[in-house]
């Protein structure tokens, strides 16, 4: 099998950080922090979160809030960033199982791959696709999902998508593919299972046990 991970609310946790920096450019921009302990940010693109909260600003000044949240979150130390329980142990599994293993994820590369190089996370996965990997600053995560399995000849009836949002469910869906939702992410319980997921886990541990018992290829 060919295993296709989310990053944010699957892997990692990276909200607290998101937040603090998105807070502090906010602020830096002398507009009061509308957001606080809103999880449902984490499912938004950096635009849709500025017009959510601050639909009467005009589109200069939702640009310069943006290229500020950037500039600070890519220099974080995401020190309140943290892995979600089990992912290194099953990552670790799949890959001494000789599994392919991607990511597909909505965030930029800068971030993701400094995360990533912080938690010794990267010689685990075959590839890393992000949503700035192509010069279509609006590729959606189907569109991100379709060129990975084009490009690596994925066998579509061996290859599982693991999220937990709606976008990583269509995705699946509009690919083909199987999808496993994470219920211990930033989606909707309730929105998810509204599309169907193939399998549902609140344990990452749940896919060793799901597709990778001895007996299965």
């Amino acid at each position: 099998m060919n295993f296709i991970f989310d990053l944010d609310g699957t892997i990692i946790d990276s909200y607290k950080d998101v937040y603090e920096s998105l807070k502090t450019a906010v602020e830096a921009n002398n507009l009061l922090c509308n957001f606080k302990n809103d999880k449902s940010i984490m499912k938004l693109s950096l635009y849709q979160i500025i017009n959510k909260y601050y639909p009467a600003i005009d589109e200069n000044l939702n640009k310069k809030i943006i290229n500020d949240y950037k500039e600070i979150y890519d220099k974080s130390d995401y020190c309140n960033t943290s892995l979600y329980p089990n992912a290194v142990d099953v990552l670790n599994k799949l890959s001494l199982l000789g599994r392919k293993i991607f990511i597909a994820t909505n965030k930029r590369r800068v971030p993701a791959e400094r995360i990533l190089e912080k938690f010794d996370m990267k010689k685990y996965f075959t590839d890393t696709y992000y949503i700035d990997t192509f010069e279509n600053i609006n590729i959606t995560k189907n569109e991100l999902v379709d060129l990975l399995i084009s490009n690596y000849s994925l066998v579509k009836t061996h290859t599982i998508i693991i999220g937990d949002t709606e976008s990583d469910i269509l995705a699946a869906k509009l690919n083909s593919i199987l999808s496993v939702a994470y219920l211990n992410g930033y989606g909707n319980i309730n929105d998810l299972k509204k599309l169907e997921p193939d399998f549902y886990i609140s344990d990452l541990k749940e896919i060793i046990t799901l597709f990778c018992r001895e007996n299965k290829k």
